[in-house]
């Protein structure tokens, strides 16, 4: 397999070039074409046409590159967990300020973020950018861990009790005896999106874990329950439940990967007393069964193959690697995916691109949902494998002392 880290810097180096900003998958709505930008209609449907069109038309719209929270989170993360020579440390420092300033806290009296800050016109809804989320709240609470553990900064340690007491307290609920930590405040109270939850239950055992606390832990207990009880026999979840009306989405893309991901996270704490390891293995098993191809690539949302996504293939990558200490032959499937994506969606000259059809390519370097994630991740890996190497190195020494 090709050096991570070469990749790492590579891709440190070309956003760091572009101060962080990109285009986005969903920025669609954003166009500024006088007129267009009032008809909710039209923004729909440049939203969808941004997002699966080869060619790139923001230019022509008017939507401009820009910061977004959970891209600027991932790689502020990464930097503290490996830094980058290329990226001086007062630019991530910058960053991690701008991140503290996006808090929603004066309107929710907790801190919590929206991880895209942009409004968002979508079939069944869309994003209001004042109104938070567990996703993007995670990704910037988990840089802002990285960072104190790096730097000592005393202002953090109020901000991730902050969050951890917003979490349990606004977010955590309990419907028809299904526990389970809702996806936004604004989330109906018997609409359990399940990977949302799993990275609810692993951000508060993560707080825990940087601040050596053990607050939340019963809530997340019984969260996690409800993840592993509502796990199918083939190893899938659904992505969301309708604890009311019994009206269940399904929807089989690398949400699976953030479910497992979460329940590694947990796992690593060591600060619950539930078994997860057959969980993981029945999650990773149906992923490398059913959603990877005999190629290396991802469907993009089973049974529909394309277009390839690039964050499909980064999380069924990193689920493998991270989840090796269980079965070896993970390792295997990891390096069949991460070959794949190297030869379909990368470009050293833009790094990760989104995606691919059959003979068309998305070239777009959508840092949030590639270029980001591929740094938080591999930086992730990279520290696993050298932790792994001085465990053994201590271990050999010992054995022969």
């Amino acid at each position: 397999m090709v050096d991570l880290k070469e990749i790492y810097d590579h891709l440190f180096a070309l956003e760091y070039a572009q101060g962080f900003n990109s285009y986005d998958i969903y920025d669609g709505s954003c166009l500024t074409i006088p007129g267009f930008r009032r008809m909710k209609p039209v923004r729909m449907a440049s939203t969808y046409l941004n997002k699966f069109s080869p060619i790139n038309l923001r230019t022509v719209l008017g939507i401009s590159k820009r910061k977004y929270p959970h891209a600027v989170a991932c790689m502020v993360d990464a930097f503290y967990h490996e830094s980058a020579s290329v990226v001086p440390e007062k630019f991530i420092r910058e960053q991690v300020e701008w991140l503290i300033s996006r808090s929603l806290f004066k309107t929710y009296g907790h801190h919590c973020w929206n991880g895209l800050g942009i409004s968002i016109d979508m079939k069944g809804g869309g994003v209001n950018p004042e109104v938070p989320g567990l996703i993007g709240t995670s990704a910037v609470v988990r840089a802002l861990c990285a960072c104190y553990q790096q730097t000592t900064d005393p202002r953090i340690p109020k901000i991730l009790r902050s969050v951890r007491e917003d979490l349990t307290s606004n977010y955590f609920q309990t419907y028809s005896g299904v526990s389970f930590f809702r996806y936004k405040p604004v989330t109906l109270p018997w609409m359990f999106t399940i990977n949302a939850s799993a990275k609810g239950a692993a951000l508060i055992c993560h707080i825990n874990l940087v601040l050596g606390e053990d607050q939340g832990l019963d809530q997340v207990q019984a969260a996690v329950s409800s993840i592993l009880e509502t796990q199918e026999k083939d190893g899938k979840w659904k992505y969301t439940l309708d604890l009311k009306h019994g009206r269940h989405k399904e929807q089989i893309d690398f949400h699976q990967a953030y479910i497992i991901k979460a329940l590694l996270d947990i796992h690593s704490t060591g600060l619950l007393e539930i078994p997860l390891e057959k969980a993981i293995m029945r999650g990773i098993t149906f992923q490398n069964e059913i959603q990877l191809l005999p190629t290396g690539a991802l469907y993009y949302r089973y049974p529909g193959k394309y277009p390839c996504n690039i964050h499909n293939q980064l999380y069924a990558f990193y689920i493998n690697m991270a989840g090796a200490f269980l079965d070896a032959a993970y390792e295997k499937k990891a390096a069949l995916i991460f070959d794949w994506t190297l030869e379909h969606l990368y470009d050293p000259g833009l790094g990760f691109i989104y995606g691919s059809y059959p003979g068309v390519k998305i070239r777009i370097p959508y840092s949030r949902w590639g270029n980001a994630h591929a740094l938080y991740l591999f930086s992730l890996l990279i520290n696993d494998k050298l932790e792994r190497k001085r465990v053994a190195s201590i271990q050999k020494d010992t054995q022969y002392a």
